[in-house]
């Protein structure tokens, strides 16, 4: 049932969420984007969690969305997380864990790309590279490697979790059931161009996945489509936001399961 209404959201916010002239995303409508979204108001959020934080941008929209909110955030390349130490630890509402997360603890070799933006602990794809000409793996980096379960605060309620860790995303949600659980709201890109095989696309499992942990599709943004032809794929990226059913949504909200 989730999948046909995934691909059902896709073909819509694919018709209105894109300029397929530019192959660019419509502009955010908020300068706190995504967080301006969701169903949260500023002052009960109280917690955050950024993993794939890179220099902060994320981290910096919520703590000035969320003024009583305090962020969690994860990124394990050096140069990255200096940065962010230097421009949000010192407000003192930000912790920043200088590690990469998955389902397991240890150390792994991160690869770094000519942009940060793209450093991942999963080799580059051949269609990664295809459509990235730009992205060239330079080098890598041996980092530490935690689990969301074994770090985030096990009585805390999360109120929003973001992942972005360019294609590693089932390995973190695996590692991270039980904070899951806790979680209001999780925000995931997903990316196709990141799949070493068009027969095994990580979307269905991470799907399969928040569906087992009783997540619900919320919305879907900042779709990019292909810039080349492509027989197989005709995106390239997108953030899927997700809820926990466990948890109601604001009052200010009337969607109920009746209405779907």
């Amino acid at each position: 049932m989730f999948l046909r209404l995934l691909k059902s959201a896709i073909k819509k916010l694919v018709r209105v969420g894109v300029n397929s002239a530019s192959g660019e995303p419509v502009p955010a409508l908020s300068k706190d984007h995504p967080f301006s979204l969701l169903p949260l108001a500023p002052n009960d959020v109280e917690l955050v969690v950024d993993v794939g934080a890179f220099a902060g941008h994320y981290s910096y929209i919520a703590l000035n969305r969320y003024p009583r909110a305090n962020v969690i955030a994860y990124e394990p390349t050096s140069c990255s997380a200096d940065t962010y130490e230097a421009n949000l630890l010192p407000g003192g509402r930000a912790k920043l864990y200088r590690a990469a997360v998955s389902n397991h603890s240890g150390e792994a070799k991160i690869h770094i790309t000519s942009t940060g933006a793209a450093n991942s602990l999963d080799i580059q794809s051949v269609e990664h590279k295809r459509q990235n000409p730009h992205v060239v793996q330079e080098g890598f980096e041996l980092v530490p490697i935690v689990t969301l379960d074994e770090t985030l605060p096990s009585s805390q309620i999360i109120d929003i979790m973001k992942i972005d860790v360019e294609g590693f995303e089932l390995n973190v949600l695996e590692g991270g059931k039980s904070s899951l659980s806790r979680t209001k709201f999780l925000i995931v890109e997903i990316s196709l161009a990141r799949d070493h095989s068009i027969e095994d696309q990580a979307v269905f499992k991470i799907f399969a996945l928040l569906n087992e942990l009783g997540f619900s599709l919320y919305t879907l943004i900042d779709l990019y489509p292909f810039g080349q032809p492509e027989p197989h794929l005709g995106i390239a990226q997108f953030d899927a936001v997700f809820r926990n059913n466990a948890y109601p949504l604001s009052s200010k909200t009337t969607l109920s399961s009746g209405d779907i």
